[in-house]
């Protein structure tokens, strides 16, 4: 078995889901996602909520959960263990530093992984199937639809901006920094410069700020999901056919998933507030760093 912590936001436990299922692809084996972390707030901690069973990974007979939340889950996916007990007898390993660790595949036995794991290098042989543990499986309300209909009808752009706990909390902001806007300006006369009449769907956790600063001419504010939505709007994001993302692993998992061969994607160079010296190990060498 492969256990993995669960911590952060749906980007994050994308990410930790993805490592752990090409561990256990490698090794032929079930993964159990551990929540016991989600639940806990901390002054540099924001709490969260487990967001993976939206997906269809979450039908797998080869993932459980073990479960201490209200959420309702498959019967056949829950697991009612003593986890301190149970990594008591499997081996831990802990992701030391934000670079990819080709370590981490020389764990052939059971072994409970804790990190974050945010570099594509990790599970890019498993991309296809990815894919499909990643589709949803409850269908989407009008509203989504409608929006939906709408991204695959033009030369869709994708704009995400992350702002929430980046600005609300001291310690996120210092560990991550924000995209300035000269990031975004710089980026979209870049895509004009490439597409012929790109239509801007802007994503955020701050869609009043956005629209007090963005002005073009051809964009849509995406204000149809809440933060408990997140997994709608990622299935949004992913459908776009081009994407400026921010220093966020839930902007990243919408341009990776998208399937448009042709996509431009542009990220910024500066993924942390101090200097990221792994950016090759996060970013695909296709996408534009800027």
């Amino acid at each position: 078995m492969i256990i993995a912590l669960l911590k952060g936001g749906l980007g994050n436990q994308l990410y930790q889901y993805a490592s752990a299922k090409a561990l256990a692809e490698k090794n032929k084996t079930s993964i159990w996602l551990d929540l016991s972390f989600l639940n806990k707030e901390t002054p540099s901690v924001t709490k969260r909520n487990f967001e993976l069973h939206h997906f269809s990974l979450i039908e797998s007979k080869d993932v459980k959960v073990i479960n201490n939340s209200d959420i309702k889950l498959p019967k056949k996916n829950i697991q009612k263990v003593a986890v301190k007990a149970l990594k008591k007898v499997i081996l831990e390993y802990v992701e030391d530093g934000n670079h990819f660790n080709a370590n981490f595949f020389k764990n052939n036995r059971s072994v409970a992984i804790d990190g974050y794991f945010q570099s594509y290098k990790y599970f890019d042989f498993i991309r296809h199937q990815l894919f499909y543990d990643f589709q949803l499986i409850e269908p989407l309300d009008e509203r989504n639809l409608e929006a939906l209909v709408s991204i695959l009808s033009c030369n869709s752009v994708c704009i995400h901006v992350r702002r929430g706990d980046y600005v609300s909390l001291q310690a996120a902001n210092e560990f991550h920094g924000l995209c300035d806007f000269n990031y975004y300006r710089e980026a979209i006369t870049i895509i004009h410069s490439r597409i012929e009449n790109p239509h801007f769907y802007i994503f955020s956790d701050d869609i009043p700020w956005c629209r007090s600063q963005f002005n073009e001419t051809n964009i849509s504010f995406v204000d149809i999901n809440n933060s408990d939505n997140a997994h709608l709007d990622l299935n949004l994001m992913k459908n776009c056919k081009h994407f400026i993302i921010a220093n966020s692993s839930f902007s990243w998992w919408g341009a990776w998933l998208a399937e448009n061969k042709n996509k431009i994607v542009i990220a910024p160079k500066k993924w942390f507030a101090e200097e990221d010296s792994n950016i090759e190990d996060r970013i695909p060498p296709e996408w534009l760093v800027i």
